[in-house]
């Protein structure tokens, strides 16, 4: 099974893209609900997550809605929140979507820090070079192209910048 870097082509363009368009296919779903504070649970059916859950399971084309069984099979004490609220663990997200856990983690932290307006961590994850950093830098310190924090409520209205610098990204193959 291919890493999740090596299916985005090792390209921040892209991870910038699938984050983008997960969380707008994501919040479209009858069963799904954007809550940027949490990794992936599960409460009275509806599944609720943050951009690195609704991105990961567009890579993997699995929802996790259709998984509590798998979910449940693979509780760890204390995933258990309540009769109906079921914390989605990494061992759980391994076997749905084939990816290993370590990079499931990893690829969770670096989604989280970019959509608080924080590309830094992917440098390294998606092994970024140093003149790459720096053109990033450049075009993140115009104040016209900050990334603003995306939270639960008004995403929708701060994911403008988000597709820019994708673009950006993408013009400069990076």
């Amino acid at each position: 099974m291919q890493t999740i870097q090596e299916l985005l082509d090792n390209k921040l363009y892209r991870l910038v893209e699938v984050m983008i368009q997960g969380l707008e296919e994501f919040s479209q779903k009858p069963n799904f609900k954007i809550d940027m504070s949490t990794f992936g649970e599960i409460q009275n059916d509806i599944c609720y997550g943050c951009a690195a859950t609704c991105a990961l399971q567009l890579i993997a084309e699995k929802e996790f809605s259709q998984h509590t069984e798998t979910i449940k099979e693979y509780m760890h004490s204390g995933g258990h929140l309540g009769t109906n609220h079921i914390e989605i663990s990494n061992d759980s997200k391994e076997v749905i979507t084939g990816f290993k856990v370590r990079n499931i983690e990893n690829f969770e932290c670096v989604v989280n820090q970019l959509r608080c307006g924080n590309p830094n961590s992917a440098y390294d994850y998606m092994d970024i070079s140093a003149q790459d950093a720096d053109k990033i830098y450049e075009y993140l310190s115009e104040s016209a192209n900050r990334l603003n924090f995306l939270n639960s409520k008004g995403w929708q209205e701060d994911i403008g910048n988000y597709k820019r610098f994708a673009q950006f990204l993408k013009e400069n193959n990076i």
